[in-house]
């Protein structure tokens, strides 16, 4: 239910595997006997570390079941490569309007098809996965530095760090971005390439913004969290500066309670100022509809307010060209 305190420790968490085919699941070490992409883009480390304290259950194949659902508190998927069929779709997020929390990993340019897999679950939520790749405007991978506008809640203790292979976000609704990235490349894909990616370079071409690489939007009674960067928690990055804080952060959000959903302060001063002009003109107008004119303010300025509210999102890319010129200036 929401609001209802959770742990780590008390936590009942599914990893799918089923979903995953042979990118990223959980079952190989990656060690002296086990080498190679299976082994190496891999979650059997953080998986582990995951089991220390949570209650962990790898589901392996087939269907995720109402019956599997029912005996846990939050479902991880990652980088699907195997498609979700309607009806499983519709009891992944029946279980989440009921409290579940659901945890999605995606990745750069719609890699497998799995950012399209993963936005077919967020059917009703306001967050996708975009197709692109993130670079850094001065290099091919993105970095994160700590600032007070990057990051909210846990992720605050996410130290510098550098990211690998994520796509953007897009959080728009009510949903609340948790973590951006700043002065990143929107780097288009390439699928004539093996890997997808693009250029990984700045040509003079394309735009440079700020942006979500973690989000999170309440479903329900439920919560969903969604994660762009699938690498940074691979067998072989995980131990990689910063990455350990990125693992550490995702685990207390899906550990934490559903947050209730509070009035915005810009829904609030709005909703306010509206109903103070309606009425001082009614007053001065016709004073005996003073009281309908309050309450005729308020809905104006709440329905406004739920407007901006709705519309609000990240700044607009500017070009590459004019940001070098001003950063150098």
């Amino acid at each position: 239910a929401r609001g209802a305190q959770r742990t780590v420790e008390s936590a009942r968490v599914l990893v799918d595997d089923a979903h995953s085919g042979s990118w990223e699941i959980s079952s190989r070490r990656f060690d002296d006997n086990c080498w190679g992409d299976v082994a190496l883009y891999n979650y059997a480390a953080a998986v582990e570390w995951l089991a220390h304290d949570a209650r962990v259950e790898i589901h392996r194949e087939g269907w995720i079941t109402e019956q599997a659902l029912a005996r846990t508190d939050v479902v991880l998927i990652k980088t699907p490569g195997v498609q979700f069929e309607t009806e499983e779709q519709a009891c992944i997020r029946k279980w989440v309007k009921r409290g579940g929390v659901l945890v999605l990993l995606g990745d750069h340019t719609n890699l497998f098809g799995m950012n399209q897999k993963l936005n077919e679950l967020l059917a009703d939520v306001p967050i996708r996965f975009r197709d692109d790749s993130i670079n850094d405007w001065r290099g091919p991978l993105a970095m994160y530095r700590p600032s007070r506008a990057s990051a909210t809640g846990v992720w605050r203790a996410v130290c510098t760090t550098q990211f690998m292979t994520a796509c953007s976000l897009d959080v728009f609704g009510g949903a609340e971005g948790l973590l951006r990235l700043p002065q990143c490349l929107y780097d288009r894909a390439n699928y004539g390439r093996d890997s997808y990616f693009g250029d990984l370079h700045a040509d003079g071409n394309e735009a440079i913004a700020s942006v979500w690489v973690a989000a999170r939007a309440i479903f329900g009674s439920g919560k969903v969290i969604c994660f762009s960067d699938s690498t940074v928690f691979s067998n072989f990055a995980l131990a990689d500066p910063g990455h350990d804080r990125l693992w550490s952060a995702l685990v207390a959000e899906f550990s934490a309670p559903v947050p209730e959903r509070r009035p915005q302060r810009v829904a609030v001063a709005l909703a306010l100022a509206a109903a103070l002009w309606v009425s001082l003109r009614a007053r001065w107008e016709r004073p005996d509809r003073c009281v309908s004119s309050v309450l005729l303010g308020a809905s104006i300025g709440a329905v406004a307010a739920f407007g901006v509210h709705c519309s609000t999102r990240m700044p607009e890319p500017r070009d590459l060209v004019e940001h070098i010129a001003n950063a150098s200036s």
